[in-house]
């Protein structure tokens, strides 16, 4: 199984909003609201912290290795194959709902033209494999849910939803990493 552990860096003051509740984030001094800049949804600090403080750490909700990739098949494409294949199906698709997009109809209307042109055979193909069965659309969802929140090592819900910072005041582990780079 792959786990992400987010370790804060340094001690930037906590920005004051007021902040929309996500039950997952309970127990953990973080908060999930929209971002001032940027746009989107986003977790930050919601106290004071040390430096080098783990802020919190979740397990990969859906984890596929290398050896999972079939041929002719993309990481993001097992990872969604894997969901939509599960036998906890519905509570995987629950779980991610959340997650951008979530419906089609969400992505600007260029975006989705080229989503659907090219993701047409593999959302098809995706519908096709899924037990029980989904639409192509519900295919094309998922595996776009995958796409714009998963890292290379598994698909975490409450680290999808982090801010992307070109200047991150936070450092992501994997299991067994620590700062510095030791084990």
């Amino acid at each position: 199984h792959a786990h992400l552990i987010i370790h804060k860096m340094d001690a930037a003051p906590p920005m004051k909003r007021k902040m929309a509740q996500y039950p997952y984030m309970d127990g953990y001094p973080v908060e999930c609201r929209q971002a001032a800049v940027g746009g989107g949804r986003g977790v930050f600090v919601n106290t004071d912290v040390p430096a080098g403080t783990v802020l919190f750490a979740e397990e990969a909700l859906v984890y596929v290795s290398d050896e999972d990739v079939r041929l002719a098949e993309t990481w993001h494409l097992a990872v969604a194959r894997r969901i939509l294949q599960c036998e906890h199906q519905a509570d995987l698709l629950a779980q991610i709902q959340g997650l951008h997009p979530q419906q089609l109809c969400d992505l600007p209307s260029s975006v989705l033209a080229v989503a659907l042109q090219v993701h047409a055979t593999a959302s098809k193909r995706l519908a096709n494999l899924a037990s029980p069965p989904v639409s192509a659309e519900e295919a094309l969802a998922v595996l776009l849910k995958v796409q714009m929140n998963a890292f290379n090592c598994g698909l975490f819900v409450k680290l999808s939803m982090l801010k992307h910072a070109c200047f991150s005041n936070c450092r992501v582990f994997g299991a067994g990493e620590r700062a510095g780079g030791s084990t």
